[in-house]
This record gives C-alpha cells, structure tokens and sequence, in this order.
C-alpha cells in the first residue's frame, strides 16, 4: 500500500512527529519485546512500560490482575471537554517461545524468540505483531501527541492488558497461565478504566472492524473400562459398548467433525462491516499414559472450540454439541468450561470516521475491506461491547507463524493511532 510521506494536510505536524520518533519506537519495541510476557506472566513487562510511560511524562498505573499478572494503564488528560480513547491492546503472546508450544506446533524453532530482531524492513520476534509491538505503536502515537504540543480535550488512554489470548482452566490444568479470553480488559474495566470510545490495536490488515463471534470451550467425557492389555477382549457388537475411552473418542470426534461442517455453513453471519464465519476446532485430546500402553484406559476427554455467531448463546452451543454426542451413543458428559458471546458493536460511527480520516491521510487511500478471517477470531472489542463501550478493531498486517511485522507499518499505526486520537477527542491547537 502507497504510503503518503508529505503529511501535508490536517495533522502534518503530528505524523511527521511521529517520523522523527523512530528510535523511540525501536528502542522501546526492544524493551517489550524483550520481556517475555506468555499468558500468567505479564507483569514484568507492565511494569516496564510503566516506566517508560512515567519518565516520558505520561500517567501511569499499574493494575494488579493476579500476583504474576498485571495490566499497565497510561493517560495524557484533556481538559474534559471532549470524549475520552482508550487504546487496548494486549500484552500476553500467543506462545511461550520454549518447548511447551510444540504440543502445538510441531517443531522446535519454528516459533519466534521473545527478543527483538530486525531483519530487512521488519521486526521479528514474540509478540512484534500480536499484540505488544501493535501497544508499541499506540504509545509512540500517544507520545507523539505531547512532544507536538497538542492540547487535547478528552483523555487519550493507554491499556496494556494481560490474558487476552484464548485459555481457560480445566481438569487438572489450573493457574495464572490458564486463564484469558479477556480477563485483563475485564479487570481493567471493573476497575473503572472507562472512555466514550475504544480502539483495540490488533492485527485486522488495515481494515476496521467492529464485530466478531463469541466462543464455547467444551469438554466431552468418554469412559470405558480399564484392564491389563493382555486380558482386553473385543467381545462388543457395537461402538457404544466398547470398553477402551480412546477408541470411542475417535469415533465421537468423527461424529464431531460432519456435524461441524453444517455448524459452520448454517451460522455463518452477515454484518455490517463484512461476514462472520463462526468455526469449530477439536484442539485437545487426552488419555491413558504414553509411558504405560499396556493398560486399556477407562477416561478420555475431547475438547472442542466452537465459535458463536452474535445472534446466538454459548448455552444453544452447548446443548447443540450435548445433542451431537448423546445420539453417538458414546457419551453424555459434556461440560462447557468457557462461555464468551460475540456481539455487533453499536455506535462506533465516531471511531469509524476518526479512522477512515486518519489512515486516508497517511495512506491516500481508504482503509482495507474487512475479510471474514478478521472478523471470525476473538478480541477485547467483546468485552467493550458487552458493557456498552463503542469499540472496533484497527491494525496492520503481519504474519503470526513466525510472528513479523514491517517496521514500516509499525510506524504507520503510529501515526494513525495519534492522528484518530486528536480526532475523537479534539483538541485547541
């Protein structure tokens, strides 16, 4: 995309601000990039940019989650004449960046490192594009909006959450590191952190968007009957009544797997800013003992992600997939252990023209049309609209797998980010 390097017209002078501020922004990303943060362990990094924001004459607190998590909020004050932002962005990677991601992904070193690197014209490392390097760029923008002088009339604020990414605790899976899908922006705004508006800094390819699904954790418990391998018999005449809980659950997640096909194809979503297509993931399986598989195990457990489309309830996922299951046969215990609605924001008009205007000006071109990938995963714009808070989402492309983002587009959110923020909330000059 053509970038606009003149900055000519309405808010030059913050953009180009923004330009002389690139080794602000690399030094920084170095600093936060560099602090690992994996889920349950934000705080440090929290604390960090609490530092930075108070030696650059930006208020800041931090709001303590749990004992090794934290949220860092950042205010530069207007003068209570206009609406407040809030700029969220989350502050938990996607993955550990050890050993423990390769249940996941598959092989060691195919996911970036929590240490910045600069390879050509963009940033690699964890977190660079989901979510601290996207913080990064609104807390430039922010600073930016005080070096250039620019009285503002609503607060501009800064919220670097913990446990945005999608876990929950389950079984014998318990702790800090357990326990996300907006657990920060939760406590950030129980904890009175409100503005009129708010734009979630997530990667969304220079679209804005402002609906999404909500999700369904659910767990299925197969059993069966345990016994010495040697002495296992194959004497049933039907699947039900076969006695290893892992054969069964093979068998249930193929019954899983057509019904998600017409799942997905019945709930998909129109909305006003592009399609919602809700979909559904077995993601975990568990039973019996690597160690010890000359015993036929008696529990197995399959965990199932299905996205809800805004028009409907986790309770109608849960008792859609308790229906699934019981006419296999093979179980009746289901239990939902995370419940997330998806919502359609209202009222975003404000954010949506601070946007357009700014990207427009810095791009010479209109944002991105929203793709329905953007517009199927899960963020804190939920959690936003949930209590009532206009919010969309707004960000810049980037790969998640290795985690990259061009510098240059970093610098660009910057720029959007600060030039939307006088926007929305004005400014006397």
């Amino acid at each position: 995309m053509p970038v606009n390097n003149t900055y000519d017209s309405f808010g030059g002078v913050l953009a180009n601000q923004v330009t002389s501020m690139e080794k602000d922004l690399i030094e920084l990303m170095e600093g936060v990039i560099g602090t690992p943060s994996p889920p349950g362990q934000e705080k440090e990094v929290c604390v960090l940019l609490a530092d930075w924001m108070t030696d650059h004459g930006i208020l800041a607190t931090i709001q303590e989650v749990e004992e090794t998590r934290a949220n860092v909020v950042g205010t530069i004050p207007g003068n209570g004449a206009g609406p407040s932002v809030t700029y969220n962005a989350h502050m938990d990677t996607t993955f550990a960046g050890d050993a423990s991601d390769n249940l996941i992904v598959g092989q060691p070193g195919s996911v970036a490192t929590p240490s910045l690197e600069i390879d050509g014209d963009y940033f690699t490392g964890l977190g660079v594009f989901n979510d601290k390097g996207l913080f990064v760029a609104a807390c430039i923008g922010a600073l930016a909006i005080k070096r250039a002088g620019i009285a503002l009339e609503g607060d501009v604020i800064l919220a670097g959450v913990c446990g945005e990414i999608g876990r929950a605790q389950v079984g014998e899976y318990r702790g800090p590191g357990t326990r996300g899908k907006g657990l920060g922006t939760y406590h950030l705004l129980h904890q009175g952190v409100w503005s009129d508006y708010a734009i979630v800094c997530e990667n969304s390819n220079w679209s804005i968007s402002w609906a999404l699904p909500g999700a369904a954790y659910i767990q299925i418990v197969v059993r069966g009957e345990p016994t010495y391998a040697p002495l296992s018999e194959r004497t049933y005449s039907s699947l039900p009544e076969n006695k290893n809980a892992i054969v069964k659950a093979a068998h249930l997640i193929i019954a899983l797997e057509e019904w998600a096909q017409t799942y997905e194809t019945s709930n998909e979503t129109l909305t006003p800013c592009g399609t919602i297509k809700p979909r559904v993931t077995i993601g975990a399986v568990d039973g019996g003992l690597p160690y010890k598989p000359n015993w036929r195990p008696a529990l197995a457990n399959v965990y199932v992600d299905v996205r809800v489309s805004p028009n409907r309830s986790p309770l109608d996922i849960q008792r859609e997939v308790a229906a699934v299951v019981r006419a296999t046969g093979l179980s009746n215990e289901i239990n939902m252990y995370l419940a997330r609605m998806g919502y359609i924001g209202e009222g975003i008009e404000p954010i949506r023209e601070a946007l357009e205007s700014s990207h427009q000006e810095i791009f010479s071109l209109p944002p991105n049309p929203t793709q329905w990938r953007n517009l199927s995963t899960w963020n804190d714009t939920n959690i936003y609209a949930e209590v009532g808070i206009p919010a969309v989402k707004y960000g810049p492309p980037g790969s998640l797998h290795p985690e990259r983002v061009k510098i240059a587009d970093i610098m660009n959110a910057a720029r959007v980010y600060a030039l939307s923020a006088v926007r929305l909330c004005g400014s006397k000059g």
